[in-house]
């Protein structure tokens, strides 16, 4: 596993690749979207103008690092979207959830 991005080069990255490139989600996240009312707009909007505001974890099931991307749906709502970079034009998207529930982790 190489290093991790900085936040800065890590959400550069994520808003290129949700602008164009190929963005995945697994199923676990398409499960969470439909439990908790988000469309794949409003995960476009987190990726796209959110922020990275966390360190970057390890993820072992990928072989990478998670980046957590907070930002605000198309409604105007606080959401979280744990992502994987898999390349410099592929991510996946692990899962969302509101952001209000950060405050609880």
């Amino acid at each position: 596993m190489s290093e991790p991005l900085s936040s800065s080069e890590g959400i550069t990255r994520i808003r290129e690749i949700a602008r164009c490139g190929d963005l995945q989600t697994t199923s676990h996240c398409r499960r969470r979207m439909i439990e908790r009312n988000f469309h794949f707009q409003d995960l476009l909007s987190v990726l796209v103008n959110g922020e990275i505001t966390d360190q970057p974890e390890c993820d072992e099931k990928h072989d990478q690092f998670k980046y957590r991307v907070q930002g605000t749906t198309i409604d105007g709502d606080s959401a979280v979207a744990v992502t994987v970079i898999l390349s410099l034009c592929s991510v996946l998207v692990v899962t969302i959830f509101d952001g209000a529930d950060l405050e609880s982790l």
